[in-house]
């Protein structure tokens, strides 16, 4: 991979991408590492089915159309009504 001074003695070998600065061209070449340092995407497991979603709002969703609001729920038997 060329160096930086390398790179900017030729301008055109130089791409701007919005949110990751100046690469190179040969950096886009170049595969990407891993880093171990990396942090572990967030899981959020239903307690009802075990189901993992990676964001709450799908948890919560997941929740709500499958599952139904448990706590709001009451028991509908028939009610004595008006004769």
């Amino acid at each position: 991979m060329e160096s930086t001074e390398a790179a900017l003695e030729n301008p055109s070998s130089i791409i701007s991408i919005p949110g990751w600065g100046y690469i190179t061209v040969d950096q886009l070449d170049s595969s990407f590492e891993d880093d171990e340092n990396d942090t572990v995407d967030p899981v959020f497991p239903s307690t009802l089915c075990g189901e993992t979603f990676a964001l709450s709002s799908s948890l919560k969703n997941h929740e709500r159309l499958r599952h139904g609001n448990k706590r709001q729920r009451r028991d509908h038997s028939p009610q004595p009504g008006p004769a």
